[in-house]
């Protein structure tokens, strides 16, 4: 599995963050990963046709299992409690892509960037920078190449220096 720390193309806003972090983790459409969601729900029998996204921490790390991505779980004492923007300043990795899961609501971390269907914010400018973790799932270390598609993402239309036409 690829993951790109990035929206999925066919992203949109709404009460599915849950979906939207398995998408990024697996590098899947979210459209994809909604289906895949819906035909998990149904064998669980809890799938109405109301859902529109919202979903249990259990059935997010279920669906991580079946899609083969790798993550491993941080030591609950080291996280549990402590508010997404310190994680971020002093406990993650720079490097690493970390899913973070407040008590409603679950993002996708990468260094400083922050990830749920509103887009990719600074963790200064994130609205929920001071929610209290509880769950914090390491997904490992991106590819150079999905490295490059961060940094290609961050800086594309800036000026390289200025310089006025003549």
């Amino acid at each position: 599995m690829t993951m790109m720390f990035a929206l999925p193309q066919d992203s949109f806003r709404g009460p599915h963050c849950g979906v939207l972090a398995t998408a990024v983790a697996a590098g899947k459409s979210l459209t994809e990963t909604f289906t895949l969601y819906r035909d998990f729900l149904k064998e669980k029998q809890s799938y109405s046709a109301r859902w529109k996204g919202s979903l249990y921490t259990h059935y997010i790390t279920k669906m991580l299992d079946r899609l083969g991505v790798e993550y491993n779980q941080l030591k609950p004492g080291h996280v549990r409690g402590v508010t997404v923007q310190k994680f971020v300043k002093e406990i993650a990795n720079p490097n690493k892509v970390y899913m973070v899961f407040t008590r409603t609501h679950v993002q996708t971390i990468f260094g400083e960037e922050c990830l749920d269907q509103n887009g990719i914010k600074h963790i200064t400018k994130f609205g929920c920078r001071r929610r209290r973790i509880e769950m914090v799932l390491d997904l490992g270390v991106p590819t150079p190449s999905q490295v490059l598609h961060i940094a290609e993402a961050q800086t594309f239309g800036l000026p390289l220096f200025d310089r006025k036409e003549i």
